[in-house]
């Protein structure tokens, strides 16, 4: 008999795989109308409009000084970067193929979090030395 955590589980895992193979086919699509990286431009300038908003409406604080600096360097990076190249592989590849991967990648994922694997942790100073 499945259990509350087994529905979750599972509802998560269909949902993230409606939106990840969603998203290739989506962006593949809107590349036949615009270069793909002022599309992928757009659809992050959209999101931060919407952060910003959900920031103003809950009153977050705005990041200051080595939080904005880090938290920057990582969206460029995982989010900007990653997309820009997707966005314009999927010019050459087909949206298929992409989603079909991501799906698999979701599926490993989860199994994992389900299984308890865990991220190994970050080397001490005490274990980096050599007898």
């Amino acid at each position: 008999m499945a259990t509350d955590n087994d529905r979750v589980a599972l509802a998560a895992f269909l949902g993230s795989a409606l939106l990840a193979g969603g998203n290739a086919v989506a962006i593949r699509i809107g590349n036949r109308e615009l270069v793909p990286l002022w599309g992928a431009g757009f659809r992050f300038a959209l999101s931060a409009a919407i952060l910003l908003g959900a920031m103003a409406v809950l009153r977050l604080p705005f990041p200051r000084g080595r939080v904005l600096r880090g938290a920057t360097l990582y969206g460029l990076i995982n989010f900007g970067l990653t997309f820009a190249f997707a966005y314009y592989a999927l010019t050459r590849i087909h949206a298929g193929l992409v989603a079909g991967g991501l799906l698999i990648l979701a599926g490993v994922y989860v199994g994992a979090l389900r299984s308890g694997v865990r991220e190994p942790a970050a080397p001490t100073a005490a274990s980096d030395t050599k007898p």
